[in-house]
């Protein structure tokens, strides 16, 4: 067993991108995740949402932030969990983007540009958690 540790600990400590943007992407996703439910009712009504549905996104982010304190207490940066956690950044942009550009329901215009920033940065979070997983691989 301290074989499989110490092998994980000199792979992850090879490559600190992975590890950095695993560890900001936890912060980021836990602390949107905690605006999202405190502040529910102030960004529904600039994104012309329901409460509800601004509330259940936030819920989704707790789960990602979890998914996310997994793969770092692990330090499996290059797991199917890693993997599948760029998968879902990836996901997030393309449907934060197809929200900004209208094809899903009523967004506010302020609504849809802050969709869009928040896709942008999303997206590059996902392009460095590629890169630190194809460097680990």
């Amino acid at each position: 067993m301290s074989v499989n540790t110490a092998t994980i600990d000199r792979t992850a400590s090879s490559n600190p991108i992975a590890e950095r943007t695993f560890v900001a992407d936890r912060v980021l996703s836990g602390g949107s995740a905690l605006a999202l439910i405190v502040g529910s009712s102030a960004i529904a009504s600039v994104l012309d949402w329901s409460t509800a549905v601004v509330v259940s996104i936030g819920l989704g982010l707790v789960l990602n932030t979890l998914l996310l304190h997994t793969i770092i207490r692990r330090r499996a940066f290059s797991s199917l969990l890693a993997k599948v956690s760029a998968d879902i950044d990836i996901a997030w942009v393309l449907v934060s983007l197809a929200i900004a550009a209208g094809l899903f329901g009523e967004t506010s215009t302020i609504g849809r540009w802050l969709i869009a920033a928040g896709a942008a940065g999303v997206g590059a979070v996902a392009v460095l958690k590629v890169v630190g997983i194809g460097r680990l691989s």
